[in-house]
């Protein structure tokens, strides 16, 4: 599943909150626990961090003449 930043401001906000209820784009999802939801946190951040340096390679190649 591709995750959005939106994903992971919505997780953020109900973990800021107390709440283990998360509703977003019409889902609502109940996690089982605030360390359950910590760890979701974790891998989305991991999975956009990835997907966005992916996106931002780029090579550069040097040349030198004597």
């Amino acid at each position: 599943m591709a995750y959005t930043g939106a994903d992971l401001d919505a997780l953020d906000t109900a973990i800021k909150s107390g709440v283990k209820k998360v509703k977003h784009n019409g889902r609502e999802v109940e996690y089982h626990s605030v360390d359950e939801m910590l760890r979701l946190r974790d891998r989305i951040a991991a999975e956009l961090l990835k997907g966005s340096s992916a996106e931002r390679t780029r090579v550069t190649r040097l040349r030198f003449n004597r």
